[in-house]
Order: C-alpha cells, then structure tokens, then sequence
C-alpha cells in the first residue's frame, strides 16, 4: 500500500508525482527506456543455448579474466528478463544481491539472481546450485562494483561544500586532438561520467560504512550539455531503498523509493548549459534538500530515514549509472550521460573509487577543461540509426519522398567517411558523404558524385547541407554549393532503402569499412546533425562506440566553456 502524497517544494510551484498517478506529463512524461537498453544488440537473436559467461571484452577492468562462469545446457526462455547485456547480467544481479535468505533447503522463488537467470533453469533445484552460480560471480573481478541507497549527500568541509563561488582548477596535460583542437587540455581531478554506451551500470562507485559517517550532505561540481541521464544512484537495502538524482530535459529529477515512499519530482532550472554547477544533496532527518550552487532548489518532507546512524552498515553510491535495471525507475529515463564530476564529497568520506586504476586506463575518456557543443568522434568510432526510427521524408507538397541532412562540422582535412546510408541487403552505401583531403563529396549510387573544395586555412568550421529530391541533388558548405539532376535510378535505390526500413544511418565511417590506413573513420566535431528535419541524439543510437563524445567537443583555448545561444 502507497503512503499519502507529498508536499513538494519548487521555487515557484508545488507537485507531487507518484508511480501510480503521473498528472503531469512534463514532469512524469509516460515515456518508455530507449531501444537499446530493452533490445539485444544490433537486433541479433539471443543465442539458443547458454554454454558460457564471461564478461564482454569491451568492459576492462585491468585485473584480468578467469575464463567462463559455468556452462549449463538449458535452454533460454522465449521473453528473457534481461534484454541488453542478458549474459552479463547475471553476475550484476549475484553483486547487488549477494545473500538472499531461505527458511528452507530449497532456493527461494523470490531470489532476485533466480529469477534474472536467463533460463529458468530447472536444473538448479537447491539454493545450493543457485549459491554455487552467486559465489563463482562474486569471485570473478567485479565490471561494476554492487550499488548503494544513497540520498546523496555531503557534509560542510571544503569550500565547495559550503556553497562558495566554483573555483577553477589546474588544467592537467594536453592531448592530441588534431588541429582543429589544439592544446585541449585535461580538467585536471575531474571524472567523465559517460564512459560505456549502451552499460546503464555505473561509470565508478564507492561503498561507505555508515557506522563511521557523521554528516548526512553530499556535494560536487557537475557539468553537462547533455539534457537527460543519470548523475548518480545509491542504496542501502538494494533494490528496495534507493535514491536517484538524474537529469531530465536539462532539469535535475529526483527519484526516491524506500518504506517511507515511491515519489519523483523534478525542478528547478536547467543544468546542461556546458558550465560548472555545485551541486549539494542533504537529508535531515526526513527532509532531502537539494542545492544548486547553493541556493535552494527542491525540498522534499517526510520522505526518508535519517542516513546517520542507520542500523543497516553500507551504503553503495555509483555515478552516471544505475545499480538497477531502467525499468525499474519510477519514471524511465535514458542512464546514458555525456558530463563530467570534480571536486566531490561523498558523506564527508575520502575513499578512492572501487574501480581504481581503471578509470585512468589509455582509452577512458577524460573530461576537458574547455568544452562546447556537439558530438565528437575521435578517428575511431561510428554511430548507427535504424533508418526505420527517422522520419520518412515524404513531402508535404507533393508527397514526393527526399532526403535531407543539416549539421556544421568541424575537423581537419582529412580522408574519411562523414556519413553513409547503408543499404543492409547489398552491403553497400546507397549514400555516401565524404572527406577527401581537400574535398567535400558526396556519391549518390554508382554514378553520381557531387564535389565542393573546401576552404584554404586548415580547419573546417562550416555549416553543411545536403538536399536530394525527385529533380536534383545538392550539396552546400557554407556559401559553396554544387547541383546536379538526380538519376532516376540512384533516386530510387536510395527512396527503396529508405522507405522499406532495410537500411542503416552510419555516422563517422561506413558499415562495410575497417579502420584501416585506407579508411579511416571521421575525426572532428558534429554540431546539430538533422536527418529529414529531425535532429538526432547520439544516446538514441542502435550502436554507438564508446569513444564518441554524445554532447560535448574540446572547446575553445582560452575559454572555459563556449555556449551556443541557439539551445
């Protein structure tokens, strides 16, 4: 049974939202978890047999790998629990639960690692064979460390805790970006948030005796252009009392589900503008707070038990991620988040990060000391889109169909594909706009190529526009434009990929390339990318590489942050 609603405290407007009556559908939108996290990937059938668990070999931890958990013969059932990362799940589930009761001999039904096996494995009877699985798991090195409750607060201490003015830090070392981004240094201390694409888990966590906590105040400056996704996520009876600050639509959310309630609430103003905020979360008694740049925000009421003094001993806290599945959010949100954290404290704790060493591995991303928008793709990265999730691109005049693609780009000359529609059955770019060192091409088919110069001077920075319709084929970059008549043929082949959902929007490369000296993927800055007028968001992807940068490019030297008017 629900508790009574809440008050809720905005500066200028009071809501509450429950999970069983969301009035407002700005606040409590009923929208659903993104394809790729409810999806396998790349739509692929999940395997007919379980026959071995190991963790992906994207997720390195720097601790090496043991080989496979177990191998069991039984099939996998129709409808799995888990969809995104089925296999690896399991040992998440082992981590967040790592005892689970019985009164009896037999394996309780309700043991959350029981019910997420990816088979309801009728060979494992006894709570011997379910125990025998939770152990091997939590023997193997942990992808992710297990998560806490965290209403996530931290003490007064530190300037920054106090709400002082943000205070700029050192720049740390410069990397090598190419020429366009030259000198973009290192926020020397900070901690990039958006680390794996497609993992809802969390980026690093931590885990905190509360025996040993004397303040119930959490704080760190925070940075983002991304407008959703999760900051942090803690609990201290996993699954059942947890607390969950995220943004959503450039605003910050709370999340709060414990014996004392189930609410969301969302407010105050809008966070993702590319700038350092303080960000500090109390909880007095039954009362969380939450404080930007040390004014008040949102303050909740008799919402929570008091964090000191707790009888249950530890607290799990993780950041840009969730110890819990997306579904299981009051209100679902994408946990993807481009951002980055600096200057944090936890509990008034000093503790390293559980991962250790492996945030500071060659291809974890960094967070820069100047940022502006945009997506940025290092040279060795591409986004994919089902053709299928875009618009059709019929026109309302005619009913004719077109194709249509706006976005600014800066990079460097180079030899690289920008962007390609991919025609899967023929394994072959229907569309292809490309890089050519000192060219800007874009091939319809097998026989019509368009060709713009680009500017003498280095560094691309150009707003660019491609236009095919029934009659021509138009490519512009900046005030340069070129035009051909389109061949019927070619129109069509393009019109049928697209319109007939066979087809894939590859950004930064092609399907069908290897990274190789002859072909290299896109190294540069895409602002604003609109395919057919809707302008895409690179979390939404069916496949993103984890080096690509979702909201955010190196900036400009000598500014801390370059803001665009237009957002």
């Amino acid at each position: 049974m629900y508790p009574p609603p809440h008050r809720v405290s905005f500066s200028t407007r009071t809501h509450t939202c429950l999970p069983f009556n969301l009035q407002d559908p700005d606040l409590c939108p009923r929208a659903t978890p993104p394809a790729a996290l409810l999806q396998p990937r790349a739509n692929k059938p999940l395997p007919s047999r379980l026959t071995a668990l190991s963790p992906p070999s994207k997720r390195k931890t720097g601790r090496g790998d043991s080989g496979p958990l177990w191998q069991d013969n039984a099939p996998f059932p129709e409808k799995p629990r888990w969809a995104a990362n089925s296999l690896h799940n399991i040992c998440t589930i082992a981590r967040l639960f790592p005892r689970f009761p019985s009164s009896s001999g037999e394996g309780s039904p309700e043991d959350p690692l029981r019910q997420s096996l990816p088979v309801r494995l009728s060979s494992l009877t006894s709570s011997g064979h379910v125990e025998a699985v939770r152990a091997d798991c939590l023997r193997r090195p942990a992808m992710f460390p297990a998560a806490a409750w965290l209403i996530l607060l931290v003490a007064p201490g530190p300037p920054w805790a106090r709400g002082d003015p943000i205070q700029e830090t050192e720049e740390g070392e410069a990397l090598k970006l190419g020429a366009c981004f030259p000198g973009s240094a290192v926020e020397a201390g900070g901690l990039n948030l958006g680390q794996r694409w497609g993992d809802p888990s969390p980026t690093a966590s931590l885990l905190i005796d509360l025996r040993r906590v004397t303040s119930a105040a959490s704080s760190f400056d925070f940075r983002t252009f991304d407008p959703e996704g999760v900051i942090f996520f803690g609990d201290t009876n996993p699954g059942f009392d947890w607390f969950v600050l995220a943004l959503r639509r450039g605003k910050p959310i709370m999340q709060i589900h414990n014996s004392v309630t189930n609410i969301t609430v969302s407010g105050g103003r809008r966070l993702n503008d590319g700038q350092w905020h303080r960000i500090t979360v109390k909880n007095e008694g039954h009362i969380v707070m939450l404080l930007l740049d040390g004014e008040d925000q949102l303050t909740l009421s008799h919402v929570s038990h008091p964090i000191v003094n707790q009888t249950t001993p530890q607290m799990r806290i993780g950041v840009g991620g969730l110890f819990i599945l997306p579904t299981e959010l009051l209100v679902p949100l994408n946990p993807a988040l481009d951002g980055c954290i600096r200057h944090w404290d936890w509990l008034n704790t000093s503790q390293p990060w559980q991962e250790g060493a492996s945030l500071q591995d060659p291809g974890a991303k960094v967070c820069m000391a100047t940022v502006q928008r945009g997506s940025f793709f290092p040279g060795d990265g591409l986004a994919v889109f089902q053709v299928s999730g875009l618009p059709v691109g019929l026109s309302p005049m005619d009913g004719n169909w077109r194709f249509s693609l706006q976005l600014r780009i800066r990079a460097a000359p180079q030899l690289s594909t920008l962007l390609a529609v991919w025609a899967v059955e023929e394994q072959r770019p229907a569309l292809r706009l490309a890089l050519e060192r000192t060219d800007l091409t874009a091939e319809l088919g097998n026989q019509t190529v368009l060709l713009l110069p680009l500017p003498q001077g280095g560094c691309l920075d150009t707003p660019l526009l491609l236009l095919l319709t029934p009659s021509s084929f138009t490519l512009r970059l900046g005030d340069t434009e070129v035009t051909k008549p389109t061949p019927r043929d070619d129109y069509e082949s393009l019109r049928d990929v697209w319109l007939s959902n066979m087809g894939n929007l590859v950004i930064g490369g092609a399907s069908g390339e290897g990274k190789t000296a002859e072909s290299p993927r896109f190294q540069g800055c895409l602002h604003t990318v609109r395919v057919q007028g809707h302008e895409l968001d690179f979390d939404d992807a069916q496949f993103r590489s984890n080096s690509i940068w979702a909201h955010s490019c190196p900036g400009n030297v000598g500014n801390k942050v370059d803001v665009d008017d237009g957002h």
